[in-house]
């Protein structure tokens, strides 16, 4: 079995993280929205699908 392992450079790991420290400010503005009674269902549902994939790339290439 071959193993192959993809580093990425610093730059680009310190994007991802900072792509998760602008996603948390995003799901803080649409609970906001969500207070104000604004419908925010396919907006959480986005979040949501985009944390799960910014977490699995950062856990894969990042090492985090």
């Amino acid at each position: 079995m071959v193993e192959f392992k993809i580093e990425l450079p610093e730059e680009r790991k310190r994007e991802l993280r900072e792509s998760r420290a602008l996603l948390e400010e995003i799901k803080r503005e649409i609970e906001r929205a969500e207070r104000a009674g604004v419908d925010v269902s396919e907006l959480k549902e986005k979040a949501s699908e985009v944390e799960e994939r910014l977490t699995k790339l950062i856990s894969e290439y990042a090492g985090e």
